[in-house]
């Protein structure tokens, strides 16, 4: 049982796989979605700097003249953020069940 800083986590990594792959190979209407729905969970998490990143993503996704180097630059502060948060979260939940377990014990 992960709890809800480890699902947070899991699901963060999951949507920015799929949001690298899409660019990966230039899909910029999945790029959009995907980016959108990034965005949608960080702010039900109430992680507002990767929903900022993602809004980014998706603006320039969007772009008629998409500038690919630009986009690959936002996904990849993208990246670096959502590793540091999802360190965090696990980190977060892992203290979390230790002390539930030190409780236990007591």
């Amino acid at each position: 049982l992960l709890g809800d800083a480890g699902e947070a986590a899991m699901q963060i990594g999951f949507q920015v796989e799929r949001l690298a792959a899409a660019i990966d190979i230039q899909d910029a209407e999945s790029m959009q979605i995907l980016a959108a729905r990034l965005s949608l969970y960080a702010r039900k998490c109430e992680i507002e700097s990767i929903a900022s990143a993602a809004d980014r993503i998706k603006r320039h996704a969007g772009e008629e003249e998409i500038r690919w180097f630009s986009l690959l630059r936002d996904t990849n502060s993208l990246l670096d953020l959502c590793r540091v948060t999802q360190a965090g979260l696990l980190n977060h939940g892992e203290k979390g069940a230790n002390e539930g377990r030190r409780e236990i014990a007591l």
